[in-house]
């Protein structure tokens, strides 16, 4: 009998497809896959006229409604970024005889490096699935929500990033880090207003000259000219570049330089 500790999902094996009209472009994503990913590919065949196909498969993924979805996300962007398709995916599986995943352990600890490894090589999906299984070991691990959201965000599934920064804050009310991603997360989801909300809780309750206040005055900014509030952004700017902030220093050359020629 098993002392694993169980996890959602069943396990299964993905197949998958792309297509490209440049067969260096599926060379190189096939070995980008191999490196980051672990998975095996079958090698570039002539797929018809002037294109070109890459067959793989993963390793065995615990699927749920979620993972497959962030997987597929996944998949999908790592084609684009190398000027291919994902043409189509899919595995076999019996429901009679589905196998489910265990954790050896119910080490958070040890789960949640697993996940930075796999985000520090590439493999965003890898990371996701760890930080869901740290979730399933304890609810209540906030850096878990934290870095779960970094990579919904990164797969463009806003809703499920700001779910979990929502969640970590919830948790740890003093999670700066946090308030801050969903401070520029909301910015980008255009709700400036609530953007600015949040950069200016975390101004307001962090140390005076801090990192993290430096960077939340520029984000502010940032928020305040995209809700037409030019002088507030330079403004904002100024008290980064004040603080140490080196990066703003375009956005002041472009936005709050002023002439000082006479008309006429």
């Amino acid at each position: 009998m098993s002392n694993g500790i169980a996890v959602p999902g069943f396990l299964l094996e993905m197949d998958f497809q792309f297509v490209s009209n440049n067969r260096d472009n599926l060379e190189r994503l096939g070995v980008f896959l191999e490196a980051r990913y672990a998975y095996q590919t079958t090698g570039v065949e002539k797929h018809g006229w002037r294109r070109w196909c890459l067959n793989g498969k993963t390793g065995e993924i615990p699927i749920t409604e979620d993972i497959l979805l962030h997987w597929a996300l996944d998949m999908f962007d790592r084609g684009f970024n190398h000027d291919a398709e994902l043409q189509g995916y899919g595995g076999l599986c019996d429901p009679k005889h589905l196998r489910h995943p265990e954790l050896a352990t119910p080490d958070e600890e040890m789960q949640f490096t697993r996940g930075m490894e796999a985000y520090e090589r590439g493999n965003r999906i890898g990371a996701l699935i760890a930080w869901t299984h740290v979730i399933s070991i304890n609810p209540s691990n906030d850096s878990a929500f934290y870095s779960r959201a970094i990579v919904r965000a990164d797969l463009r599934n806003f809703h499920g990033a700001m779910q979990d920064y929502d969640r970590a804050i919830e948790l740890d009310p003093v999670y700066w880090s946090a308030w801050e991603n969903r401070a520029c997360l909301r910015d980008d989801m255009g709700d400036h207003a609530g953007a600015i909300t949040d950069h200016t809780h975390v101004i307001a309750s962090v140390r005076d000259g801090s990192e993290a206040q430096t960077l939340a005055y520029a984000n502010r900014g940032n928020a305040k000219l995209r809700l037409g509030d030019r002088e507030g952004a330079c403004a904002d700017w100024n008290k980064a570049k004040e603080l140490g902030a080196e990066d703003v220093q375009d956005r002041l050359d472009k936005y709050c330089v002023q002439s000082n020629c006479a008309d006429g």
